[in-house]
């Protein structure tokens, strides 16, 4: 959620996976569509509440005043921001459902599914029709639609919730790792950190615990014949 290279996407993956199953009417609906970029109304809600978000955790940093933090012995500066990515995506996943609605209608995630499924049973009975084909390529279209438009804005409303803890909780990631940055910025660039989810926080600290590791092993002795 692309000499000639071909992109192969999310939608082109779904439509290959019902071909397998369904028979080579499906290999002409993926190749009726490309994948479609999210709805400029959700991309501009999801960066809407990245800026209120950084907005509204500056001021409650202010209004609060928490206490600069420190990581405990054993901890890294990383690891409040791993729980609260952690907390956030399991917050507000039950609501993902209700993100990203798109085309006539403001169709639902689950009722274009529906008809995706349907139109591909319906393209699995006919001897792959052009109208059956079409039927099918917009279906999973609009499914794909709705998936890019619920990713933008669900990282937005993460984004936010983590903007807004590190001004409640005065989390301030760039300040902690010793960088002297004005406290908006690093309310602002904690909280999009928060908000890109566990599993790249996960690969940064696994990194960075590789390159200390390294860089405290000895060298290994080298011996001349």
């Amino acid at each position: 959620m692309a000499l000639v290279i071909q992109r192969v996407g999310p939608m082109q993956a779904d439509l290959a996976g019902a071909n397998s199953e369904s028979g080579g009417g499906q290999a002409a609906a993926a190749a009726a569509a490309d994948p479609p970029g999210p709805d400029l109304g959700w991309v501009l809600a999801g960066y809407g509440l990245v800026v209120f978000g950084a907005v509204l955790g500056w001021l409650l940093w202010k209004g609060i005043e928490p206490g600069a933090f420190k990581p405990a012995a054993g901890f890294t500066v990383f690891a409040p921001l791993y729980v609260l990515a952690q907390g956030i995506e399991r917050l507000i996943e039950p609501f993902s459902k209700l993100f990203g609605a798109a085309g006539t209608g403001e169709t639902s995630k689950d009722d274009a599914k529906q008809t995706r499924d349907e139109a591909f049973a319906e393209l699995a009975r006919s001897d792959a029709r052009a109208d059956v084909v079409a039927a099918a390529a917009n279906a999973q279209a609009l499914v794909n639609k709705i998936r890019r438009n619920s990713a933008v804005f669900a990282w937005g409303l993460a984004s936010f919730l983590g903007m807004v803890a590190s001004g409640c909780f005065g989390i301030l990631l760039l300040q902690a790792a010793g960088f002297d940055v004005p406290e908006f910025w690093d309310i602002a660039l904690t909280g999009l950190a928060v908000g890109s989810g566990t599993k790249p926080l996960h690969d940064l600290i696994s990194n960075m615990q590789k390159a200390s590791s390294q860089r405290s092993d000895p060298p290994q002795a080298v011996t001349a014949d």
